[in-house]
């Protein structure tokens, strides 16, 4: 059996399976799996998985004889095709008997010699294309919408899954992404997501990502299985994951953030924290906020000396609700590493401070309209 194939259409179609396969070398995980598509005779697809998450790309080539499914080496076919010619197609001719396949380019053809590529057994792959046919539609929305959602919650995800695996994952609820660190907490509310319950662990959020990228400007159709979430581009090409079986827990947001305000600059917050980050201990996360007269006080201990020092923020706008417990006199601390990732993350040129005292704690809110989602997040006080 031979396959022809161009050379950019191989690698395009590897950028999508290439995110699903395993590092490690070994097993069939570590492989590329050439197969027909699920009830054709002429169509070509690649397949790939490794632990949780599967992926599988049309791809765009011919072949000669029966096709009989193969396998490749990822690692070894990344790096080799690049530096194929890409004037003639590749030849892929797969032998049965020794079960393997040699690819041929116009620079092999002269040289007479195609290299090897061994297959493993093509069965040992998990028959995944059952869960697509079950799985259902659950939304179809810009997939540039649902990166913005993982591109903020994968810096907020729990890693301890020994311990607290509910916090391991990012969740959608009701419309809404959930995901925390213990010190941070997000919300994303994202229109159009409301029939949707997906729930993606901490580690498959980047390949997710990743995807989605590849999606460019259009849309992604999510599908959903009691087991799977798949996510699924316009030309059949998807990427899926194992549904983790921890849910997040339950938390109760709707108070948080209700109590006072300070507006300032984004960038002249984050140019003041760059300017004492340097003079901080490296285990030094706090950063302190206070308010005095229409300016907000931005401080941190140095690392020698344990001085406090502060610099100036130009308060921009005020208020606060009636009945709401007083901030502090001597002002809030927060993790500094996490608030510097989140105002990395708001597209506004000006940040509104949301502070929610509590009897013996509080949250500090920030949120950002991205379109027609609001990413809402919540920063614990340090003690």
């Amino acid at each position: 059996m031979k396959l022809f194939v161009e050379k950019k259409d191989l690698l395009e179609a590897l950028k999508v399976v290439s995110m699903t396969v395993a590092v490690t070398q070994g097993d069939h995980q570590s492989h590329y799996l050439f197969k027909l598509q699920p009830d054709s005779e002429d169509e070509v697809e690649i397949v790939s998985q490794s632990g949780r998450v599967f992926s599988r790309v049309p791809l765009k080539c011919t072949f000669e004889g029966d096709f009989h499914p193969f396998t490749t080496l990822a690692s070894k076919l990344n790096q080799w095709v690049v530096n194929c010619s890409d004037t003639t197609p590749l030849e892929f001719v797969y032998d049965a008997e020794k079960s393997e396949t040699r690819v041929s380019t116009e620079r092999t053809a002269k040289r007479k010699s195609a290299p090897p590529f061994c297959s493993v057994d093509p069965d040992k792959f998990f028959v995944w294309h059952k869960m697509v046919k079950e799985a259902k539609v659950s939304m179809v929305l810009e997939a540039e919408r649902l990166r913005d959602v993982c591109e903020v919650a994968k810096s907020f995800i729990a890693e301890d899954e020994t311990k607290v695996p509910g916090f391991c994952v990012m969740e959608l609820r009701q419309g809404v992404f959930y995901s925390t660190d213990k010190q941070v907490f997000v919300m994303a509310h994202v229109a159009g997501t409301e029939k949707g319950n997906l729930r993606i662990q901490r580690k498959d959020v980047g390949t997710i990502e990743s995807f989605l990228k590849l999606c460019g400007d259009g849309d992604v159709e999510v599908l959903e299985h009691d087991r799977y979430a798949i996510l699924r581009r316009k030309d059949g090409a998807l990427v899926g994951e194992a549904k983790p079986k921890n849910p997040f827990p339950n938390v109760e947001t709707d108070q948080v953030g209700k109590g006072h305000w300070w507006v300032v600059s984004k960038e002249e917050l984050m140019d003041n924290i760059k300017f004492l980050l340097p003079l901080m201990d490296k285990d030094e996360v706090r950063v302190n906020f206070r308010r005095d007269g229409e300016t907000i006080v931005v401080g941190m201990r140095e690392m020698e000396k344990k001085e406090l020092i502060e610099v100036d923020v130009p308060l921009l706008d005020s208020g606060e609700l009636d009945g709401v417990l007083p901030i502090p006199k001597k002002g809030i601390g927060v993790n500094v590493n996490s608030l510097s990732k989140l105002l990395s993350k708001i597209d506004d040129d000006n940040v509104r401070l949301e502070i929610c005292p509590r009897e013996k704690d509080g949250w500090l809110r920030l949120e950002d309209v991205k379109g027609k989602d609001t990413f809402t997040s919540l920063l614990m006080w340090l003690g």
